[in-house]
């Protein structure tokens, strides 16, 4: 088999021996040691050239040009068995750098696989611990989320319920303000009614009793009250209702002051109005000293306290806006009322 890089020698005319051995594209130790053999073989046949001639009378001319061919064809004889050992080793170390190629593919290949295999399996776990965390990141901000809508709802429902608790008060205000503006046009009827009842003079003496009887006609049987009871036995003092109350009697009296209420409701005068207040007052303290004397008996079977009538809600209020004149009362143990007042508490 001939080489694409064949090998040749020859014998120099100063009887070297010269060897062309091209260079290989890769080198292999076999071919290393192929080269220092042939480089001994040189040496050798060099050698045997040199002793040739150094025996000089001894070989005739027939003798050394019969021994300078077949020196040749022993060069060239090896030459060729050179040129195919060097094929031989040629084509082993192809084999052998084929198989080392594919060896070595092999093993890069499986390199790479199993450096693939722990890239996978490190981003498998790279991935897992990371899924770990974001799902604890988003059970943390979920729990986060849920606690502050909690308090979010909570503080509106406390902020919802503050609401309707002021919303409350301000019915219980707009309530209150329509009662009292019904109770304003109540005494503006009173007012006017009282008016007209003091421009009757045979009406001014009986107006507080025939109002009070009328009031217990509505609200309690006939009888559990008595109109001008007597207190006391042998008195001539009678009452104008006595409520019974059990083992127990109630006297109320009714008062109209008709001379120092007249000027409340006819005088522009602030100086002449507080004259008048003063004059009611003084009668009002008079009259609850005159009652708590004569009815308040209760060794007789009275209760401890005293009821006046006033017929009228605006004169009810002039009497309980003079705290003093109160005061005085509720230490006589006399006690004002209104029709309204005196309704409430019947019921």
């Amino acid at each position: 088999m001939a080489l694409p890089y064949p090998v040749s020698g020859c014998l120099t005319t100063t009887g070297m021996l010269t060897v062309n051995v091209p260079m290989l594209a890769h080198s292999t130790p076999e071919i290393l040691i192929i080269l220092a053999v042939l480089a001994l073989i040189a040496i050798a046949l060099y050698l045997l050239w040199k002793r040739l001639e150094r025996l000089p009378g001894q070989l005739d001319a027939g003798l050394n040009s019969g021994l300078s061919p077949l020196l040749g064809r022993s060069f060239l004889d090896l030459t060729d068995r050179m040129n195919r050992l060097i094929a031989d080793l040629r084509e082993s170390s192809s084999a052998n750098a084929a198989k080392l190629n594919s060896e070595s593919q092999e093993r890069l290949e499986r390199a790479l696989f199993q450096n693939r295999s722990e890239l996978q399996a490190g981003l498998a776990r790279s991935s897992e611990s990371l899924e770990k965390r974001f799902q604890s990141l988003e059970k943390q901000v979920s729990d986060r989320l849920e606690k502050i809508g909690q308090n979010v709802e909570t503080k509106l429902n406390e902020n919802l319920k503050e609401g309707f608790k002021h919303f409350e008060k301000v019915q219980e205000h707009l309530q209150a303000a329509e009662i009292k503006l019904v109770q304003l046009g109540q005494v503006g009827d009173s007012i006017t009614s009282l008016n007209q009842l003091l421009k009757l003079p045979h009406l001014r003496g009986s107006f507080g009793e025939a109002t009070l009887e009328r009031l217990l006609a509505d609200f309690l049987p006939a009888h559990s009250y008595t109109l001008q009871a007597q207190i006391q036995p042998g008195s001539t003092e009678r009452v104008d209702v006595a409520v019974h109350l059990g083992r127990q009697t109630l006297p109320i009296d009714a008062k109209f002051p008709r001379e120092q209420v007249l000027p409340l409701f006819e005088s522009g005068d602030p100086a002449a109005i507080e004259v008048a207040r003063k004059n009611l007052a003084d009668f009002i303290r008079s009259q609850s000293r005159s009652i708590a004397e004569k009815y308040i008996k209760p060794e007789h079977g009275t209760t401890d306290m005293a009821l006046l009538f006033l017929p009228s809600e605006t004169l009810y209020f002039e009497v309980i806006r003079n705290g003093k004149l109160f005061e005085d009362m509720a230490k006589l143990r006399v006690f004002p009322v209104s029709p309204n007042t005196l309704a409430m508490g019947l019921q």
